[in-house]
Formats: C-alpha cells, sequence, structure tokens
C-alpha cells in the first residue's frame, strides 16, 4: 500500500486535541502539511501545538469560527463530534448534524475542495447476523448513530459544491484511546464484567494507525469520492480483544450469562427515570455485543486501496507499550 503525501498542502482537523485528531493531525503535520488543528481552547492543543500543529479556536455550534478555521484550506477533515449517551437527541443533533452542515458550508466558502468525514457503523444500527456492507440500509435506533447517519446525507447533499467523503469506522484502539482502550483496560482491572455470555459475538477492532492511513487515502483517491467507506482491521470476538487486557492486567476477564444482561435492560429504564440518567445500556446494544455478524471492508481495500498495516498483536503490544509509559500498567 503506497501511502499519499499531502505535503505542502493546507488542511483542517477538527477535533484535533482528540484521540483519532491528534494522530491524524501529527502524522500530518509530519509529511509537512500546514496543519490546522480545531479545538475548544488554544491550551488544550498546546502539546500539539509544540508539535507543529497550528491550533486554532472553534466549535461546531459556532459556525463564524469555522468560517475562520476553514479559511484557506484544501481539505477538510471533519472529526469532531458528539459522543455520549444522552436523554434526548437535541445534543447530538445539534453537533452532528447541524454542526457538520455549517461546518461543509464553511469548507465551501473557503474554496476547499474535498471534505472527508467522520461517521461511524454505528450508523447502521443494530445488527444481529450475515454480513453489512456500504450498500445496508441506515437505520440506527439510537440518538448517536441517527445522527451520525443523518451527518452523512448532508456531506453527500453538497457533492455539486465539493467532493465528499465518509469513513465509517468501527471500535477505534491504540494509545491516547479511551472507550476500547483505557476504558476496557479499567473495567478488567478492577474486575468489572466486560463480556455477555463468554464474550463469543463478533467484533471489529480497528488500530488508530490504520484509520489514519484511511484518512489519508480518503484524501486524495479520485474513486472515493462521494463515496462511504467502512474501516476496521479484521473480525475477531470480544473474548479475543479483552482477553489482551486481561493478560496485561494480570486478571482474568469477567463475563455475564446473557439472561442476567437481558433482566438488567429491561430494569434500565427504571432505574434511568428515577436517577434522570441516560440508560447505560439498550436492547439493541445488547444485540450488538451478542451478534455474529461481519461488516465488509472490501469496498475500502479495492477503491481506496487501504490494507491495515499494524495487526491486532502489534497494535495491543503498542497499547501495552504506552499504557505502561502513561503509568496506567505497573505490572
Amino acid at each position: 500500500m503506497n501511502l499519499p503525501s499531502l505535503g505542502g498542502q493546507t488542511v483542517l482537523v477538527t477535533g484535533a486535541t482528540g484521540f483519532i485528531g491528534s494522530h491524524l493531525a501529527l502524522r500530518l503535520a509530519g509529511q509537512g502539511a500546514s496543519v490546522r488543528g480545531m479545538a475548544r481552547s488554544a491550551a488544550q492543543g498546546k502539546w500539539l501545538s509544540d508539535r507543529g500543529v497550528q491550533i486554532v479556536e472553534g466549535d461546531l455550534t459556532d459556525p463564524d469560527s469555522l468560517r475562520r478555521a476553514a479559511r484557506g484550506c484544501s481539505i477538510v477533515f471533519s472529526i469532531a463530534g458528539w459522543t455520549g449517551r444522552p436523554r434526548t437527541r437535541e445534543a447530538p443533533w445539534r453537533v452532528n448534524v447541524d454542526g457538520t452542515r455549517a461546518l461543509v458550508e464553511a469548507a465551501i466558502e473557503a474554496g476547499a475542495r474535498r471534505v472527508v468525514h467522520t461517521s461511524s457503523v454505528a450508523a447502521h444500527g443494530p445488527v444481529a447476523e450475515g454480513v453489512v456492507d456500504e450498500t445496508g440500509p441506515l437505520r440506527a435506533t439510537d440518538a448517536y448513530g441517527a445522527s451520525k447517519a443523518r451527518s452523512e446525507s448532508i456531506v453527500f447533499g453538497c457533492g455539486d459544491r465539493i467532493e465528499p467523503v465518509v469513513l465509517r469506522p468501527a471500535q477505534i484502539y491504540g494509545p491516547r484511546g479511551r472507550t476500547w482502550t483505557t476504558g476496557f483496560f479499567t473495567a478488567v482491572r478492577f474486575g468489572l464484567p466486560l463480556l455477555i455470555d463468554g464474550g463469543h459475538g463478533s467484533f471489529h477492532p480497528c488500530y488508530i494507525d490504520n484509520l489514519v492511513d484511511a484518512y489519508l487515502l480518503a484524501a486524495v483517491q479520485p474513486g472515493a469520492v462521494s463515496q462511504a467507506f467502512t474501516i476496521f482491521d479484521q473480525v475477531t470476538t470480544w473474548r479475543e480483544f479483552v482477553d489482551y487486557y486481561a493478560r496485561m492486567a494480570g486478571r482474568p476477564a469477567r463475563s455475564v450469562p446473557a439472561w442476567t444482561a437481558r433482566i438488567g435492560v429491561r430494569l434500565l429504564p427504571v432505574w434511568s427515570a428515577l436517577t434522570r440518567q441516560p440508560p447505560i445500556a439498550t436492547p439493541d446494544m445488547l444485540s450488538f455485543v451478542l451478534g455474529h455478524y461481519r461488516y465488509s471492508s472490501d469496498k475500502a481495500r479495492r477503491r481506496l486501496g487501504w490494507s491495515p498495516r499494524v495487526s491486532l498483536d502489534e497494535g495491543m503490544r503498542r497499547v501495552e507499550v504506552w499504557l505502561r509509559e502513561a503509568g496506567r500498567l505497573r505490572v
């Protein structure tokens, strides 16, 4: 796989201080690109500015800041977004939908050539079995997935004025990662159950460097325009993935029976109503964890020329090194 260089180009990376954005921004800066990294505050991005990334303050809910950030950029990497567990759709819609619309309009006004937008496999909604590729319907039932699906339609709807590309990553892990990295490691370390029914459901890990490769290819390949691409490294199981953290922590990964999880999911709406907190799990999430299905990355391999360079074994070796350097792993 021959990776392109964006050296000499001025590019915008939103969400530059986040997990994905920081890895992409540093890779681009290392290539010699003029990287403008958008962050909510300059102070949060100082460590990036020390490494050659120009930090500009901006927010997806502030159209004026988006116009300032996009000015003079030829490529816009749309990475910033809302994640979490909302009680309503207001928060994810304001950021992931309205914010995406404002960002694309700012990119068009700035004369950018292409926008590479970050969606998610969550846009497909619950999947129990079979093979899911980019032609599958986007029928997410949760607020995050639905907002990502809607953001895709906004980006593609501007295809007559800018070159749109959409990436749908799966479960992203790696140094500085949260949910699938420090979140999983911490849960295993403290003996919290991460697995359901033994953890035999499908899991689709995506190492961060492999995802950054996909962003670079999506920014330049002619065949990527007006296309969506599912990005992940391989199909494995929750058990196999979590067992890497179990070996690092020196303790077994815990599992709960499926029937226990189903009862818990039914009771969660009561807990949510009493605490006024969003539910931590839903029936669709349970189906996602237990399902035996496979996303397909064939299109990315064929049209982008992408393939994962870092294996799961190597990716987890790098994660272990980072956890130790970060003082999280002391065994």
